[in-house]
């Protein structure tokens, strides 16, 4: 976008297709993937929609999340990397897993991921998996660019988010910690000034 006092093309293409953006978007994160997402990890944080345009706005992602010690250890799904550094990288979509710097759980949780690494680094890709107090995760992602080429775009992604949620649940066996998410009738308001606070320092956001 530009950073200047005047509109780009691509600034007036964003403005007028943007609603049908969200709305692609919206339709492959719908009830079926919620559903199975709440039900492979405990919760769902809600409401959907203002939650996820908030974490559009402060972090370029547009996800369904949820949290499994306060906001120290969680997980989302959805579109990464929606405001990339430049018109060549595309967003990435899929599902990460992000413990916090100050976690005292931490450790443990970074041993496992490190685990997750070294039997699937064809599957999971770490980002900084250190003993340093940061933020670290771990992606079951692709690039949008992959699926540019579907007869049914939205279908694919949806399948792919679905896959996604299966890829987590598969190596929950190897976190020795208790994967126990929001109440499934939890909300919050996007509004409130801890929602901009909610994994502010995050990679995910990146």
């Amino acid at each position: 976008m530009s950073q200047n006092n005047q509109f780009s093309s691509v600034d007036l293409l964003t403005m007028v297709n943007f609603k049908k953006t969200l709305n692609l978007m919206e339709s492959t994160l719908n009830e079926e993937v919620q559903q199975k997402f709440k039900l492979a990890f405990g919760g769902l944080i809600k409401p959907i929609a203002s939650t996820s345009m908030t974490q559009w706005r402060w972090y370029s992602r547009y996800i369904i999340y949820t949290k499994f010690s306060g906001d120290n250890f969680w997980c989302g799904l959805g579109y990464f990397n929606l405001n990339p550094d430049n018109f060549t990288e595309y967003p990435y979509l899929g599902i990460c897993l992000e413990v916090y710097g100050n976690f005292v759980e931490r450790p443990k949780i970074i041993e496992s991921m490190h685990k997750v690494i070294n039997d699937q680094p064809n599957i999971w890709t770490p980002e900084n998996l250190t003993i340093l107090p940061d933020c670290s995760a771990i992606f079951y992602r692709k690039s949008l660019q992959e699926f540019l080429s579907q007869e049914n775009q939205l279908s694919a992604i949806k399948d792919f988010f679905l896959k996604s949620i299966n890829e987590l649940k598969n190596i929950q066996p190897d976190f020795n910690f208790p994967w126990k998410g929001v109440s499934i009738e939890a909300t919050i308001e996007a509004d409130k000034e801890e929602e901009l606070d909610i994994l502010s320092t995050s990679i995910g956001g990146v």
